[in-house]
This record gives C-alpha cells, structure tokens and sequence, in this order.
C-alpha cells in the first residue's frame, strides 16, 4: 500500500509548528486505549518472544536505551533484544549496517516482521511516545545532526513513534535528511484521522510481507487436505440475508490481495495467458444459466464459487512473480499433504479392521468392499483417491530431484505409501488415472524404461484388483457399466432447453441456502461425475468452456515443460500436466469440483504451473490494469532520483514535501 502521490515539488519552507493541544490530546487518549488493547491480544505473543530470546542467546530479554523524545527529552526505550551484548558500543556512532553480523539468532526475522517494537507499547502508556511520530534518535546523533541538517530540531516539537511516514514512504536506511522531510510533513498535518490512517498502513505493510506467495499456496493446499468435510456447513453465515460461505470470503480476500500486491513497477497487472478468455466465457454462461434458471440466487452462488474458489486462486498464482525457493517449498508442500493423508487414511482403515472406528454387522457374511476402502478424511474413498493422484507426480518429482540421501529415503516412503493408498482405495478410475498420470509423467521425466516396468506392475493390479472375492474385477468393471448406463439414460432424458442453458451451477449440489434442492438421483449422478455436472447445471457451451479452460492451461504447461531448460522446473512442469492429464480421468468417477478441497487443489496446481512456465520458463508479458503512482527511481536515472511528492489525507497540496530517497512504498 502507498500513499496518494501528486505532482514533484521543491521543498516547502513555510514555518513549522506543533499540532493545537487539543488534536493531540484526542489522538492521544485514542492511542493510549489502542495501546491497552494491544497488550491483552498481543500478551501470549509477547510471552512467547520472551521465551525465543532468552532461550537464543545469552543476555536481557529486553534492550534498555537512551533516546531523545519530545523537547529533546532523554527517555528510555523498550525493545526485545535483537542484538549480541554489547553491540550498540561496537558499532558506535553509525547506523546499523545491512551486513553487520551483530543479530541474535533470531534477531533479523523480529526486526523483519517488527516483532521487537512490542514493549514500545509500554513507552505509550508511560507519555514518552507515541504509536505515530518520528522515530526517537540516540542521543550520541543529536548535535551532529543539529549541525548537518537544517531545522533538524523541528522533530522534537513531537512525541516520537513506534512508526511514521518516514518508515512507510522510506525505511531504516533512509538517511536522516530526508526523513525529516516526511517528519515535518507530519508534524504539519498531525491528526486523530492521520494517525489512524498511518497505523492502518503500518498494519498494511507489515501484512503484505506476511502474505507471500509461499504462504498462501501453504495455507491452500493444507486446507485442501485437512478441512475436515463435515464442518463445510458450518461455515455459511447470514449476511443482509444472503447466505455466504466464510471460506470463499477468505479465499477471495487473498486472491485479491495476491493480485493486487504492488510489484517493482508499482502498477496492479495480469499476465498475459490463454486461460482468461474461456474463464470469462464461463463465467458469462453461469450468469445466463442462474438468470433462467428456478433458483437463480442459487446458480450465481455457484457461479461465484467456481469463480473465487477456482478461477481466482488459479490467477493469484499466475499472477504473482514466484522464485525458485517459493515453488520448491510449494511442490514440498503438496507432496508432504499426500504424505500425510496417506497416513491418515492407513491409520483410519488398521482401526476400521480392529472394529475400532467401525465394525460389520454380524449378519454379513462378507463385508462389501466400500467398508474397507480407504477414506482418509475426505470420507469417500474416491476423493481421496482423485487427491492422491493429483499430487503423487508432484511426490515422484520430489524422489528424481532430491537433494540428499536422507531425502531420497523420505520421498521413498512417501511415494510408497502413497501409491499403496490409492490402491486401498479400491477405486478403478482412480487405479486408471494413476496408470496413466504416472505414464505420462515418467515417459517425459525419467528414463523411457521406467514407465515400462510401472506399467509392467500396475495393469495386472487392474486386471485383477487388490480386492478381495466379493469385489472381482468383471464385478468392478461391471459396476462401471451400470454407473456410465445410468447416467447415458439421464442424459437422454434431459429436455433440450437444459442441455443447451443448463439449472444453474452447483444447483444439483445440496447444501445450506438452496430454494429448490435437487432430486437425489440427479444429485447422486452430479456428483460421480464431473462432466455430467458439467452439462446439466452449466449446458454444452458451458462444459465446453470448462474443458477449454483446463485444455489451455495444460496446453501452456506443456510448452512450458519442453521450453524448461534447469531440470527441476522441467520435471515440475511435466508432474502437474501428467497430474491434470490424470484428473481428466477420475473426473469421471468423482465431481472433483463439488468437493471443495479437490477443487482449491486442482485449481492450485494449475496455477502454480502456469506461475513457472511465464515466470520461470517463458517470456513475461502483461497488461496494465491501473498505475499507482510513478515508478520507484532505478540505479542510473538521475530523472527519477527524487520521491513524488506525498498528498496526505485532510492537507493541502502546497504542504507536500519532495524526498531525495529510493525508499520504496510498502
């Protein structure tokens, strides 16, 4: 977030003078409160840092220094120890230097999120300071600065603060000059409304290096895995009397945000790829579906779901300008997901056959093979089955590329287990889009024998089955037949006005908020099978958008992958197209888009391959959508070594002062 920039202007130097009492009494009292607030939330924290300081290093918990406040008052501030003992006289009479090796173990990552700042809080309430002013100074910089930096004692007209514009506009290498001249700005312009506004964008800041692209493919991807099924109803709430999901409030919140992050050139922008205009074709059939649909508050519901849980999650990946550490740690991620479910699954089935978590009625002779399928925590066998055959490419790049032997040890494991999970699951699409994701992804990624001997071991475990008798394969292959029967004859009876327009997205999906819930044949049928879903709720034209939008992004992958020079990324981009290659096939037996975590994972991992092949791999392009303000200075271009000048909430542009610093906007 950046303040409102305007025209470049030349320093003002009308005189400067202390904000009325009255505005500073209020903004006061106000920051006081704010202040006691933050101490009861932030006490657990706080406790917890204590403890990380202590247990790192040698010495006090809490730095204890001499800085000059209001008046040129000398007062004492409180911060958690960041640095070694005794470090504030080794350095001296300087600032702190980036390469200063004088930091705790854990001192960098407080003072990067400002976690050290915290027992400031205690300097507000004892009237030293402020959250919002200029920064207190030491007093061994006092009368040099004095004497190098004209009208340098305005600042002390002021209480200092825990933060100001200088730290947003600039930063702690911003040289003293210039911030003075954000500092006088402020004292011009102080009031209750500017403080709140510049402790929100302090909020903003410190938010926006939190929310990376690491951790919100993190977050997605163990929500995915782990939410658990049945508190899905749990998340609709009442707004102005619309039902809305918290979930895809959350989700959109963070697409958003991930679009919307500034980049170097200060500009909000998409880049280019195939993918946007067959979204925007099935976003514009969904909305034509609900309208002529019974239940057309239904239909758009759906439409926003597809659009915020699916579309939006695939575009803030894209969008975002991901390193090699951040898709490493993400492709980590997803294969440790599939390790852990994996784990849970073969936990839940050795309890399930120990009558533990469940047990067959004495009147069965045989139990039917669905009672010892594996679930996982999806509660369906062949959802965990669909997941698992997303994700086990991604495990299988992780074995090629490790690092280690320890590692390749690990990913081993995973894989076995894995691949023994979705053989549990006794699901024969699921068997079958292994088989063929596996193919795929081995035939491109590794030598062109081991596809060969996969195939060698897996098409007799399709043939025969890892079942048991009452589960025979012409038994399996049969219940296919009268599945795919079943749902031809649905078809065949769907009036031509619904094939053509459809009932509305996920109007076929029970859940809270429905006028009109569907039959539980039609229910049952949408969800075994995605394309049928697909055609019944959204039409032909709007399954065919549907698979326009995963073929180009496959197709983008692809070329992607053979463009792929550094060969993780190569193997990367080939494991998520064998994974969408796979998931085309257990769309058959699953609706991977009516269950949630399938869907935020598929979605997940299409954008993250398209995020490698344009930012890694291909040539980035994109398109302005809106310019924030001019450009930060770049090395080499005297034109633009000066700031814009700042237009601050409630003042007036002739107010405004020009920075000489590249300190860049948070």
């Amino acid at each position: 977030m950046a303040l409102a920039v305007g025209r470049r202007a030349a320093p003002a130097r009308e005189p400067v003078s202390a904000p009325a009492p009255e505005r500073n009494t209020v903004s006061r009292a106000v920051q006081t409160l704010l202040c006691l607030l933050a101490l009861i939330v932030l006490a657990p924290v706080m406790v917890a840092i204590a403890v990380a300081v202590r247990a790192s290093s040698r010495g006090p918990i809490f730095y204890r220094g001499q800085r000059v406040g209001k008046d040129e008052r000398i007062f004492t501030i409180y911060k958690f120890r960041t640095l070694s003992v005794g470090a504030e006289t080794q350095i001296g009479a300087r600032l702190l230097k980036e390469d200063d090796q004088v930091y705790t173990p854990i001192g960098r990552f407080l003072k990067k999120w400002k976690l050290d700042e915290l027992p400031q809080l205690f300097n507000v309430l004892r009237g030293e300071m402020m959250l919002v002013g200029p920064r207190p100074v030491r007093p061994i910089f006092l009368e040099r600065f004095k004497q190098e930096i004209p009208r340098y004692a305005l600042r002390f007209r002021v209480r200092p603060g825990a933060t100001g514009i200088a730290q947003l506009r600039g930063g702690y290498w911003t040289e003293p000059r210039n911030k003075l001249r954000y500092e006088l700005v402020y004292i011009q312009n102080q009031s209750l409304w500017l403080d709140l506004w510049l402790m929100g964008l302090t909020f903003v800041k410190i938010f926006n290096r939190f929310v990376t692209a690491s951790v919100v493919l993190s977050a997605l991807f163990l929500f995915a895995s782990f939410f658990p099924t049945r508190l899905y109803p749990w998340l609709y709430v009442s707004i102005l009397g619309v039902r809305v999901n918290l979930l895809y409030l959350a989700i959109m919140f963070f697409g958003l945000w991930m679009l919307a992050k500034k980049t170097y050139t200060h500009r909000l922008h998409l880049y280019r790829s195939p993918v946007y205009l067959p979204m925007a074709g099935f976003a514009a059939v969904g909305i034509v579906s609900s309208l002529c649909s019974i239940d057309a508050e239904t239909g758009l519901r759906g439409t926003v779901y597809y659009l915020v849980t699916g579309f939006l999650v695939t575009l803030a990946l894209l969008n975002t300008r991901l390193g090699r550490a951040a898709t490493r740690s993400a492709t980590t991620m997803v294969g440790l997901a599939c390790f852990v479910l994996s784990l849970a699954g073969l936990f839940e089935l050795a309890m399930v056959k120990h009558s533990v978590l469940g047990s067959v009625s004495a009147t069965e002779a045989v139990a039917p093979a669905s009672t010892w399928a594996i679930k996982g925590t999806f509660a369906q066998p062949n959802v965990l089955a669909a997941y698992l055959v997303l994700g086990f490419p991604l495990l299988l790049c992780q074995l090629i590329h490790a690092r280690t032997r320890d590692g390749r040890d690990f990913w081993l494991v995973a894989t076995t287990l894995a691949f023994t999970s979705i053989l549990l699951t006794q699901d024969l699409l699921g068997l079958l889009a292994l088989l063929v994701a596996c193919a795929v992804f081995l035939a491109y990624a590794s030598s062109r024998t081991v596809p060969l001997l996969f195939c060698l071991f897996l098409v007799p475990v399709l043939a025969f089955g890892p079942w048991d008798d009452s589960m025979a394969p012409h038994k399996a292959y049969r219940a296919l037949r009268v599945k795919f029967g079943e749902e031809v004859r649905i078809l065949s009876r769907v009036s031509l006005p619904q094939l053509v327009l459809g009932s509305g997205p996920r109007s076929l999906d029970p859940h809270p908020g429905q006028d009109h819930p569907p039959s539980p044949a039609l229910a049952r049928a949408a969800a075994r099978n995605t394309y049928l879903s697909l055609v019944l709720e959204t039409g032909i034209f709007g399954a065919l958008f549907m698979l326009s939008i995963i073929a180009v992004a496959l197709r983008a992958i692809q070329q992607g992958a053979r463009r792929a020079t550094d060969p993780y990324q190569r193997s990367l981009l080939w494991g998520i197209f064998a994974s969408g290659i796979g998931s085309l096939i257990s769309m058959s037996g699953v609706n991977v888009f009516f269950q949630i975590s399938l869907q935020v994972f598929f979605w997940g991992l299409i954008g993250l391959g398209l995020a490698v092949a344009t930012h890694l791999v291909g040539v980035r392009s994109f398109v302005t959508i809106w310019r924030f303000g001019d450009e930060r200075p770049r090395l080499g271009d005297p034109a633009r070594r000066r700031e814009p000048r700042l237009a601050l909430p409630g003042s007036h542009p002739a107010r405004a002062v020009a920075s000489e610093t590249s300190g860049g906007a948070p």
